[in-house]
């Protein structure tokens, strides 16, 4: 099904799936993951 306008080339798939390697922080309104690993995550959110 077209969801864009004829003689639009645009792609927008539903997810960026962005390979972990390429990932060194995460931004978010609690503060800066970095590194980003599990306990740096926990910490972030308030579950450490």
């Amino acid at each position: 099904m077209r969801t864009a306008p004829e003689g639009v080339s645009a792609y927008s798939s539903a997810f960026d799936v962005t390979p972990h390697g390429l990932i060194s922080a995460i931004v978010t309104e609690r503060g800066l993951i970095e590194p980003v690993n599990t306990q740096m995550v926990h910490q972030v959110i308030g579950l450490a």
